[in-house]
Parts: C-alpha cells; sequence; structure tokens
C-alpha cells in the first residue's frame, strides 16, 4: 500500500524535489520530472525538451485544418446548390415560356 507521509518524514524531504510516500513501511521518495535518485538527489541526464513533449499537431495547424474543410465543405455546397438548379425542370419550363412569347 502506498500512503503519503509528511516530507520531514522522508530522508532529506526528498531534496525538495520530489513526493514522499511510505510503501510497505519504507520511506521512499517519487522525483519531479527533470529530477533522479533515492532522494531525488541528481538532476537527470537527459531532461525533456519542449519539442519531445510535443504531441500531436499544435494548435495553429488544427485551425488550418478547419478552415481548409470548411472552404472544401463550401464550395460542395454551392456546386451543388448550382448542380440542382440545372436539373430543375420548372427552371427549363419557364426559359421555354419565354422564348415562345
Amino acid at each position: 500500500m502506498m500512503t503519503r507521509m509528511i516530507d520531514s518524514m522522508c530522508p532529506s524531504e526528498c531534496h525538495s524535489r520530489g513526493y514522499c510516500f511510505r510503501i510497505e513501511g519504507e520511506p521512499r521518495c517519487f522525483c519531479q520530472a527533470g529530477f533522479e535518485g533515492d532522494v531525488c538527489q541528481f538532476i537527470e541526464s537527459t531532461v525533456a525538451t519542449i519539442e519531445d513533449t510535443k504531441h500531436g499537431w499544435g494548435v495553429m495547424d488544427t485551425l488550418l485544418l478547419i478552415c481548409i474543410c470548411l472552404v472544401v465543405i463550401g464550395f460542395y455546397c454551392i456546386f451543388m446548390g448550382y448542380r440542382s438548379r440545372r436539373k430543375d425542370p420548372e427552371s427549363s419550363f419557364e426559359l421555354q415560356i419565354i422564348e415562345e412569347a
């Protein structure tokens, strides 16, 4: 069982770089990102950079994709509206009446 302990109960209080838990009766430090060691006394040799932690697309990429989709949908709706007007029999009937007069 894992229970959070008061920091002063941990050795070296995890150097203020981690959290103290009791596991099977023994105090243990769980270090924050960038630190390691029994009491978080060492700086990790490789620290995650912003590029390493970036997952997926950024906000600008997502907004650009949404805009492109909206433009494509708009052109599709305009094309379908134009196409349906060309095939509408009433509009061709009106055109014939005007030509006969």
